[in-house]
């Protein structure tokens, strides 16, 4: 897999503005075997996962335990073969 580290792409702002979103407008959806319960929000041709900023501390993803600072955007595209 490749990884692009985007922090000087997107703003501090516009990540928490997509945290929010996720938040507010997505479901859960495990993603990695890190942890469980990513918040998770299903776009046209990619899905898009917070990370619990303690990680495993927070395994079940629960926003009331911890915040989210890993964004993480899966192309499915990559995923055909």
């Amino acid at each position: 897999m490749n990884f692009t580290n985007v922090s000087d792409v997107i703003s501090f702002e516009e990540f928490e503005q997509i945290k929010a979103f996720i938040l507010k407008n997505g479901d859960k959806m495990i993603f990695r075997n890190f942890d469980n319960n990513n918040p998770h929000y299903k776009y046209v041709n990619c899905d898009v996962f917070l990370g619990a900023d303690i990680g495993q501390r927070n395994i079940n993803n629960d926003p009331d335990i911890s915040d989210f600072n890993q964004l993480t955007i899966k192309n499915r595209k990559a995923n055909i073969k």
